[in-house]
């Protein structure tokens, strides 16, 4: 299976199977195509938080810049800026060791320097009871301001465009392509690529069409899709394929409708 043509249903390979539903040939036949876009997004949340930084912190906070969004991370990535309000902030006394200037009791040992064990005592690992203090790197001088802290996580994400199909055909087009074992590279679509016109009508090109399928209403709803994404505030990157899968629209006199597809074999069926 390596061309476009070998996924397209054809209407003399169907008969027997329209056969088995009392169906002869079709009235009328259209050739369609179903747009599949899958990609993945970087998900970007932030919050802000009062916080006691040293000035070494400090200089380091007013250094950073947003990174890019990264879509090749397999973890949760976090980072933190300074909050614009913040970068004039002045120095003060550090409140967490307003008593000890640089110095904090020893959460371990309670300020004794001793530990407890046994019927008797060791030595605790602190300086006599007392640590340097985290807030200010042991200087006693702290700032305090805002700083935002952000969080960002990959996530997938896909949607399937058939606005070329009747209403009643595209919930039965999503399953068939969620129920696909693999995405056949030949089926590979460009949204920027060039279509080919439709029939003018009043002067007005209808539609466009890939390789005889009508597919150009799919292709402007995928690009409004995309970019309702990459507008979003949360999202700070974003990347998608697309894939056509191509189908035949049939219509019998009784006015009665049926669409055919092919499987990633080739085979064809009904939907």
């Amino acid at each position: 299976m390596s061309e476009f043509e070998d996924f397209v249903p054809q209407v003399d390979d169907l008969l027997p199977l329209l056969a088995s539903f009392d169906l002869e040939r079709p009235s009328r036949e259209e050739r369609v195509i179903a747009l599949l876009v899958v990609g993945k997004g970087v998900a970007r949340k932030s919050w802000v938080d009062d916080v006691e930084v040293s000035e070494r912190l400090f200089r380091r906070l007013m250094k950073n810049q947003m990174p890019d969004g990264d879509l090749a991370a397999t973890e949760t990535k976090t980072f933190a800026l300074l909050h614009e309000s913040s970068r004039s902030a002045s120095v003060g006394r550090c409140s967490e060791c307003w008593y000890d200037r640089g110095r904090v009791l020893c959460p371990v040992c309670g300020g004794s320097g001793l530990i407890p064990v046994g019927d008797g005592t060791i030595s605790c690992n602190c300086d006599r009871g007392k640590l340097t203090c985290g807030h200010c790197d042991g200087t006693g001088k702290a700032l305090k301001v805002k700083v935002v802290y952000y969080e960002d996580a990959v996530q997938t994400f896909g949607h399937v465009f058939a606005p070329e199909l009747e209403a009643q055909f595209r919930e039965r087009v999503q399953k068939f392509l969620r129920a696909r074992a693999f995405l056949p590279e030949v089926l590979q679509f460009s949204l920027d690529e060039e279509l080919d016109p439709g029939d003018a009508y009043r002067g007005r090109v209808t539609a466009g069409y890939h390789r005889g399928h009508r597919v150009g209403r799919g292709v402007e709803l995928a690009k409004q899709y995309l970019g309702r994404l990459e507008r979003l505030p949360s999202v700070a990157a974003i990347s998608h394929r697309a894939w056509t899968w191509p189908m035949l629209s049939m219509r019998w006199t009784s006015g009665y409708v049926a669409v055919a597809v092919c499987d990633e074999d080739g085979k064809p069926q009904l939907l």
